[in-house]
């Protein structure tokens, strides 16, 4: 059970309540969609309705701190699990965006498997070459070759770090 889990549930013992009361309480007439979106918000911290944690705040008594803590607890939780199974991506960025979606996927470049165990100079090195490949291969500039590489590419680094380069491998930002 998760700390917003554990939080609910002691309400729900200390004031013997069901989860179906519960729900009955943050105004859903069907219950079982009422659970849903209950179970789903301790999981993911967000719901369809933007008043969601409000009504669970004003319903519960639950103290605005102690929701916060709770919550912030399970983000940080799932930030690690990302950061766990983050692999590096360049990505080319589009001139345009395609009529078929699915073309993005092709201008995802295959970035070697050592790529986390470079020098930070080493790292970029290899993305920059990468790219630079990519754009002799492609033959014109004009905006119908939407994957020119023209606008330059994003390097998703680390979890939570993307390096922006222009066409000719220049940093321009990073986020």
């Amino acid at each position: 059970m998760n700390p917003l889990q554990q939080l609910i549930q002691q309400y729900l013992s200390k004031n013997n309540l069901s989860r179906n009361v519960l729900i009955k309480k943050l105004g859903y007439t069907n219950t079982n969609k009422g659970l849903r979106r209950l179970d789903d918000f301790f999981i993911n911290i967000r719901s369809p309705e933007d008043d969601f944690a409000l009504r669970i705040l004003q319903n519960t008594g639950i103290q605005k701190d102690q929701f916060n803590a709770a919550a912030q607890t399970i983000i940080n939780k799932r930030h690690d699990e990302y950061r766990k199974i983050f692999k590096p991506q360049l990505k080319v960025i589009p001139i345009s965006k395609p009529s078929l979606l699915l073309s993005l996927m092709h201008l995802n470049l295959k970035l070697p498997e050592n790529i986390n165990s470079l020098s930070y100079n080493e790292e970029i090195k290899v993305v920059c070459k990468l790219f630079l490949e990519f754009r002799e291969k492609v033959k014109n500039n004009s905006p119908d070759q939407w994957a020119s590489g023209e606008k330059g590419f994003k390097y998703y680094r680390n979890y939570g770090e993307t390096l922006f380069f222009d066409k000719n491998c220049l940093l321009l930002d990073t986020a």
